[in-house]
């Protein structure tokens, strides 16, 4: 989705299209760099990743396609960003009152 409108002999879409692409991937991929080994997290990842996979390509795609549907790219992942923070702090409380309970 990134190179159709692509130009690149400029050197600010070099430079902007990583940014983009990190901005896009950022809520799926942090829950999993920040968690790796928890089955939570990956499986709730996917999910998510799979939603949001399923927005896009309704956005982009599907019957309602608009001049403003790009802007699905822009404002999705804050979207995205809520579900994996919430994720991310229902992983820690767990593995908090895990750890607090195998210690006891």
């Amino acid at each position: 989705m990134f190179f159709p409108g692509a130009n690149p002999a400029s050197l600010f879409w070099w430079v902007a299209t990583p940014l983009f692409f990190a901005w896009c991937v950022a809520p799926i991929y942090i829950p999993m760099i920040v968690a790796p080994k928890s089955w939570l997290v990956t499986i709730a990842s996917l999910c998510l990743a799979l939603y949001g996979l399923n927005i896009y390509a309704e956005a982009m795609f599907g019957p309602g396609v608009r001049s403003t549907s790009g802007l699905i790219f822009a404002f999705f992942p804050l979207h995205q960003s809520v579900p994996a923070a919430i994720l991310l702090l229902v992983h820690y409380v767990v593995q908090y009152f895990w750890n607090r309970l195998v210690d006891e």
